[in-house]
């Protein structure tokens, strides 16, 4: 297999005759155990004045493989937006595909040390790579002292006694473990959407919303609605965020995400939004008229506004 300079890094090609040290890994929720990897990456870089690089893939190698894919904590363009802001010089996100899946650890390596001078790799405690996952850490450590770059193995970053993972976070997301998601990835739990048309019956009814696409692959918490903050064109705003079926006013059991920003009435159609999942008010219900669902929106609405004003919520 043999790669083209100018589609390492999704049409960024790494341009530099210095050493580099590259970590590798999917990084999906990019949480405190890759933080820590990426961090290891920097110190390694900065303390050998190598470039730093953090190589990953833009989709889950599962989707080529055939195994069934979890769902995501975070899309592509999430994840590449959290790796940009951890301070290495370059991220590659490159398609996984058929031929990936099928070139050899030792052939992927020796390819792509081609076009980059590689004199150093981080990788995760249990970090595989190469057809049929070959490529552990023995493996890949014997394979640099063949071809000349070290490889710093990172131990896994504990919470609760057990390792932090992707797999760990997904589950508490899943059941609206809001707290311990949250310390595992270091963040509070947020995803990204564009701005969607709507039924328009939120503004009818005095209470306009700001619907989003539900993402079937993503990893999402339970329906309900919630106290968000929503960041437009960079500006962060207090919101109350739906996420379910909205049996009041749908037929069948589409998913939908529609946010109300607290003392906001602009027009933000196709423009791409943040929400930030900060706490839950209540399940999601099936309400026997729109009066009585204009009630509750209501309180709703004074829940969130208290719990704004007394318990700094919006502070991320």
């Amino acid at each position: 297999m043999q790669y083209k300079a100018e589609k390492i890094c999704d049409g960024n090609a790494i341009k530099t005759n210095e050493l580099v040290a590259v970590a590798f890994g999917f990084f999906d929720g990019v949480h405190i155990g890759h933080q820590s990897l990426i961090r290891k990456l920097l110190e390694i870089s900065e303390q050998n004045s190598y470039k730093s690089v953090v190589y990953t893939f833009s989709n889950h190698p599962m989707s080529v493989i055939g195994r069934s894919i979890p769902p995501m904590i975070y899309t592509a363009d999430e994840r590449l937006k959290v790796l940009n802001g951890l301070g290495a010089d370059q991220v590659c996100m490159v398609p996984f595909t058929e031929k990936l899946a099928d070139t050899t650890y030792q052939d992927f390596m020796e390819n792509l040390m081609k076009i980059i001078p590689i004199a150093q790799i981080v990788i995760g405690y249990n970090y595989r790579m190469g057809k049929n996952a070959m490529g552990n850490t023995e493996r890949l450590i014997e394979l640099g002292n063949r071809m000349g770059f070290e490889v710093s193995v990172v131990e896994p970053l504990l919470f609760m006694g057990e390792p932090v993972s992707s797999t760990r976070i997904r589950q508490c997301l899943q059941i609206g473990d809001l707290s311990h998601a949250e310390e595992m990835l270091g963040r509070k739990y947020s995803f990204t959407g564009k701005v969607i048309s709507g039924r328009q019956l939120g503004r009818k009814i005095g209470w306009p919303t700001v619907n989003i696409e539900y993402k079937e692959h993503k990893a999402m918490v339970p329906d309900g609605v919630y106290v968000t903050n929503v960041l437009v064109s960079g500006k962060k705003y207090n919101a109350i965020t739906n996420i379910g079926v909205r049996p009041t006013v749908s037929i069948g059991d589409k998913r939908n995400i529609e946010t109300h920003i607290l003392d906001f009435d602009e027009k933000i159609y196709n423009q791409d939004i943040e929400i930030v999942i900060l706490d839950k008010i209540r399940e999601e219900k099936d309400f026997f008229s729109l009066d009585e669902l204009c009630k509750q929106i209501k309180k709703d609405e004074n829940t969130a506004r208290k719990m704004f004003s007394t318990n700094g919520i919006d502070n991320r």
